[in-house]
């Protein structure tokens, strides 16, 4: 695919207005009302669609939960099962926030947060991260030592969770935006602009904002962000937001065309000074 067709991806397929309605009932857990399971069943089509178009493979329910919304928008009655289904559709928003941020190489590690020992005074968030901290993987230390402040001072966070997600290629194509600038600017202008657009459509995956931060940290460009009961609402990975899930699928697609763009220009030049 090369870059003209790579900037036609529609990375906003929904209107601010119409997503603001759809999670506002998500999170309102009106999720038996008309508007919202024919929003599921919108949602699917276009995932469908997309897929069919680009060979992805992305979804939110699966043939059986299309069935049975189907099946409850016939009858336009409540379903006694709503729960259940929620609980699936939340796993599925998971796995498709998964799989887009693997497309886009990033990495991800989440921390639970046990509500029941978060706050109580023998322990305290301190101590109740120092205890976590031992527990992960070490070269993901830096990342929550880096964002501690962030994670302890927290909006309450009942059955909530920390993600920090990390991203080789966005710091090597930064840097090499930096040292080679004038390089870029040069031969890849329009490269450059187009990917620092999507980069900026990744610091944050949620439709609505909670707690959260990004940067760079040793060889890394990492997000960090919670989600959990802040005593208005919930938020969780539900609220996943589409533009961030087809930026995963576009970044990747604009990385190697400006990888490969670098090497033919690089090799182009050298052949040309060999010729002269």
């Amino acid at each position: 695919m090369n870059f003209k067709e790579i900037m036609e991806i529609d990375r906003h397929p929904f209107s601010e207005q119409w997503e603001k309605s759809f999670y506002e009932n998500l999170l309102c857990f009106i999720n038996t009302d008309i508007f919202f399971v024919l929003s599921i069943l919108l949602i699917q089509r276009f995932l469908e669609k997309f897929n069919q178009k680009y060979g992805t493979e992305m979804y939110i329910v699966d043939n059986d939960s299309k069935w049975f919304l189907l099946d409850y928008i016939k009858e336009l009655s409540e379903y006694d099962d709503g729960i259940e289904f929620m609980a699936e559709y939340k796993e599925n928003c998971w796995n498709l926030f998964a799989d887009m941020a693997f497309q886009a190489h990033f990495e991800i590690m989440h921390i639970q947060i046990e509500y029941n020992e978060w706050d109580i005074p023998q322990y305290g968030r301190k101590t109740y991260l120092k205890r976590k901290l031992r527990q992960v993987e070490p070269s993901w230390r830096p990342f929550i030592l880096k964002n501690l402040n962030l994670i302890q001072d927290a909006r309450c966070m009942e059955d909530g969770e920390v993600y920090i997600l990390r991203n080789r290629e966005i710091y090597i194509y930064h840097t090499f935006c930096e040292k080679f600038g004038g390089f870029v600017d040069t031969y890849l202008r329009k490269e450059r602009e187009a990917l620092d657009t999507v980069v900026s459509d990744l610091e944050y995956p949620l439709f609505f904002q909670s707690e959260h931060s990004h940067g760079f940290l040793g060889e890394y460009y990492y997000i960090c962000f919670d989600t959990g009961y802040n005593g208005y609402g919930f938020l969780d990975i539900t609220c996943l937001n589409f533009t961030w899930t087809l930026s995963c699928f576009v970044f990747r697609l604009l990385f190697e065309d400006f990888k490969n763009k670098v090497r033919e220009t690089i090799r182009g030049d050298t052949e040309l000074r060999i010729g002269q």
